[in-house]
């Protein structure tokens, strides 16, 4: 799941300073690679969602394969998250949080859960191609219409539909919440 800095605890945004993040939820988190390795290092900081408290999960010395092979897991309890930032392939990462079960049903939304086969459509491959390439302007609507037999009246009927419903920007763009709409959803599924 994917979510915006509004919906971040303050603690974690002061800390991370990013402008989108991403959500899993899980019992359980494997505190691996925090050696560099290829141009990847991770670090990780645990947060108390309660009192926002920053604090060590203590895994600096595990997880390095020369020193300490075995990579540690830390069990979640409700109300604390742990966040996982660094380097991956030498760039900044998109910060990571790992929230307990509990504390997730705040981030779920279902108001989207009602999405038409179109808007599916529409945000899946506006999520998947650019708007135009190879000299294709509407490169997104001729992908869909050749994979899904879309019409053009359908597609702009079922976009105008998702950018009232905010799941797409007025520019065609997808929101966040649009991603969240249709995640774990491929081309092949519709």
């Amino acid at each position: 799941m994917y979510v915006t800095e509004k919906d971040i605890p303050e603690s974690i945004r002061e800390k991370c300073k990013s402008r989108e993040y991403k959500v899993e939820v899980s019992e359980t988190v494997r505190l691996s690679d925090n050696y560099w390795s290829d141009g990847t290092r991770y670090e990780y900081f645990g947060v108390d969602l309660s009192t926002g408290k920053v604090f060590d999960p203590k895994y600096s010395e595990y997880g390095n394969p020369f020193t300490h092979p075995e990579v540690p897991t830390v069990v979640l309890e409700p109300n604390s998250a742990i966040v996982r930032t660094g380097t991956f392939c030498g760039k900044k990462s998109k910060p990571v949080v790992y929230i307990h079960p509990y504390n997730a049903a705040k981030l779920l939304k279902n108001e989207n859960s009602d999405l038409s086969r179109e808007e599916k459509i529409v945000l899946v491959f506006t999520r998947s191609y650019k708007s135009s390439y190879a000299g294709i302007s509407n490169y997104r609507f001729h992908e869909a219409n050749e994979r899904t037999g879309i019409s053009l009246e359908s597609w702009s009927s079922a976009k105008a539909s998702c950018v009232a419903k905010k799941l797409l920007k007025k520019n065609g763009a997808i929101t966040t919440d649009g991603r969240n709409a249709v995640d774990g959803l491929r081309e092949y599924d519709l």
